[in-house]
């Protein structure tokens, strides 16, 4: 009996460190997906930026185009 409880206390932390680490992959997965996505995001509200900044450019170019048109 003694000897299961050495192997016991030799195992418990080698199978709690092997589930830390395997939940510390998982999350370390998670994050970098996550990061992933909020790059799309950032790209895509770049992209949306860019082409409000140049409608508004083009609507007032149009504006001041029809104020001075005869």
């Amino acid at each position: 009996m003694a000897l299961l409880q050495v192997i016991a206390n030799i195992a418990a932390p080698r199978i709690a460190s092997s589930q830390y680490r395997l939940e510390l992959q998982q999350t370390q997965l998670r994050l970098e997906r996550s990061n992933k996505e909020f790059q799309k995001s950032l790209a895509q509200l770049a992209h949306n930026q860019t082409t409000m900044i140049e409608s508004e450019k083009n609507a007032s170019s149009w504006s001041t185009f029809c104020r001075y048109s005869p």
